[in-house]
């Protein structure tokens, strides 16, 4: 059982370093300044994290992909969602945990970003919006092309009723839900307030990566 919490502590101290949505509650949520906020759809696939050389899970494990997948990736630090479509999550974790890179079904993944983790401090950008941190990656896409790299369209909030109509519209079409983030936020470390997320219902985040008697 050492072996087990000694895996999961591992996990945990990793999961500590990027950033982690916390459950929508209307407390955090600054109602009377809509517009500091953006709206995205919250994409059910495996959480893939770009190092700049090597693609891996929250847990911090190296994710197997073919050498066409990763082609023109950037070398900077890019983080989001390794995802195939909606109601496909089963078909891309099975191809996450297989570790098989020549399955052609690598084809049909995209990786959709939503944070560029470093790239104030890599740019030095003044004013460290999420909005100016994924224009770097949108600058480099410019140069270099990916086809299996996409930007997941960040939405400003107009009002109550815009934010509640696009939820609405996301679970209409089997989306799993939406995330709400402040535009003026940094990438932050850990469990975020100013990224929340708005499901129909939640989900334990843990991962179990295998065990060992003993």
């Amino acid at each position: 059982m050492r072996f087990i919490f000694l895996i999961c502590c591992a996990c945990l101290v990793f999961a500590n370093e990027i950033l982690l949505l916390s459950k929508f509650d209307k407390q955090d949520f600054n109602s009377k300044d809509f517009n500091a906020y953006l709206m995205s759809e919250k994409l059910d696939g495996v959480r893939g994290i770009w190092d700049g050389k090597y693609l891996k899970t929250r847990q911090n494990y190296q994710i197997k992909t073919p050498d066409f997948f990763t082609k023109n990736f950037p070398p900077f630090a890019i983080d989001g969602e390794l995802w195939i479509a909606r109601n496909k999550f089963d078909e891309i974790s099975a191809l996450i945990r297989s570790g098989d890179s020549n399955l052609t079904l690598w084809k049909e993944v995209t990786y959709n970003i939503f944070d560029v983790p470093n790239a104030c401090e890599e740019f030095q950008i003044s004013t460290c919006t999420l909005k100016n941190r994924l224009a770097v990656l949108e600058e480099y896409l410019q140069k270099y092309p990916s086809a299996y790299i996409k930007i997941i369209p960040q939405i400003p909030v107009e009002n109550q009723n815009n934010l509640n109509q696009f939820y609405k519209s996301i679970i209409k079409n089997q989306g799993e839900g939406i995330v709400i983030r402040k535009n003026l936020s940094p990438y932050e470390k850990g469990r975020s307030k100013n990224a929340m997320k708005l499901k129909p219902y939640d989900d334990a985040e843990c991962e179990l990566v295998g065990f060992r008697k003993g």
